[in-house]
Order: C-alpha cells, then structure tokens, then sequence
C-alpha cells in the first residue's frame, strides 16, 4: 500500500519527518514538494484543481495506481480535490 502525505502551503516534505519513519516501517511513502515549495521550482499552485493534476502527475510518474492520500491544512483540500477527480485511483484505508 502506498501512502502520499500532501503538505499544507508555504510548508514542504519536512512536514511530514516524524511520521514518515513509523509508516515506512507497513506502507510505501512517498513525499512531495509541491511546485515553488523548498526543493520544487516552478510557481505554486495557482488552486486546488491544479495542485490536484500535479498529484495525480506524480502518482502517474511514480507508477502508483492506488494511493492512501493524507494532507497538512491545503494539503488536505488537495487530497480531497484528488480523490475526487480520480476516485478509481483512492485507497480507503492504507
């Protein structure tokens, strides 16, 4: 099972630093950096909608066809925006 944890805006991976060790122990993580946060280029996210593409993006690119998506503060709008956009690709409970 793999799990994506989204952070919140003008916040980057290291929100994530003391879960990611207890839940790589069961799960596949995988983190981000949304665009222009800490180690991405590029502008943030202009919405939602397009923060939502660069996840199902990364997903596509990382060869992930089911993911438990978990967000920080936007980063749970993110989540949200994303199983909703791509509800064949939401895993429930990791």
């Amino acid at each position: 099972t793999t799990i994506m944890l989204v952070h919140g805006y003008t916040c980057d991976d290291r929100s994530w630093a003391e879960q990611v060790p207890t839940l790589a122990k069961q799960y596949r993580v995988v983190t981000l950096d949304l665009p222009g946060h800490c180690k991405s280029g590029g502008e943030p996210p202009a919405s939602v909608e397009d923060a939502s593409a660069t996840i199902i993006s990364l997903l596509d690119a990382a060869g992930v066809q089911k993911a438990a998506l978990v967000g920080h503060s936007f980063g749970s709008l993110i989540a949200l925006e994303t199983a909703a956009r791509a509800p064949e690709r939401r895993r429930l409970r990791p």
